[in-house]
């Protein structure tokens, strides 16, 4: 919401980039990590998927 709620390009990108700076620091960067691989993987099978439950079965993991 503070991203939104800031006009300035920069400030919004910088702001971004201390945050995921600080997510990084807090959670580790191997959960962050795993985190990143986990999301794409998800995104790879949603695409694949045609029906609802090949979309279900790939969520459930």
């Amino acid at each position: 919401m503070v991203l939104i709620s800031i006009p300035d390009v920069t400030v919004s990108k910088g702001l971004a980039a201390v945050m995921t700076a600080t997510l990084i620091c807090y959670v580790g960067v191997d959960t962050f990590w795993g985190l990143v691989v986990g999301f794409k993987r998800l995104m790879d099978e949603a695409d694949r998927a045609v029906t609802f439950n090949e979309l279900r079965s790939g969520t459930a993991r």
